[in-house]
């Protein structure tokens, strides 16, 4: 009879524990589809920006997207090409490193996933 007690509450406790973590995760989880929705809407708008000749305006958003999201390789790029566009050759230079770096490391990532 205690055996059995003693059943039934370790039971209940795993399942609320296991319920409780569940929320958790989908709550981060739903942060980090904000976040990644952020950096996607700030890089168009950097894009967009790029497209009217307003590079200024553009490293401003692409710098958004960057923070929002360090992973979003093609925010480093267009930042490289913004900051070249305006003569700021030493920035250029080391966005397009960092994107060369992000890109080769995803790609080596990817080499051990598939």
């Amino acid at each position: 009879m205690i055996m059995k007690r003693i059943a039934c509450f370790c039971l209940l406790a795993a399942a609320l524990l296991t319920a409780g973590c569940a929320g958790t995760m989908n709550y981060y989880g739903d942060l980090k589809d904000q976040r990644d929705a952020n950096a996607q809407s700030s890089h168009r708008d950097g894009l967009a920006l790029m497209g009217t000749n307003e590079h200024r305006a553009a490293i401003s958003e692409m710098k958004k997207a960057v923070i929002a999201d360090p992973n979003l390789t093609e925010a480093y790029l267009s930042l490289s090409r913004s900051h070249f566009a305006v003569g700021d050759y030493d920035m250029a230079l080391y966005y397009r490193v960092m994107y060369a770096e992000r890109q080769y490391l995803r790609q080596r990532v990817q080499s051990f996933i598939y």
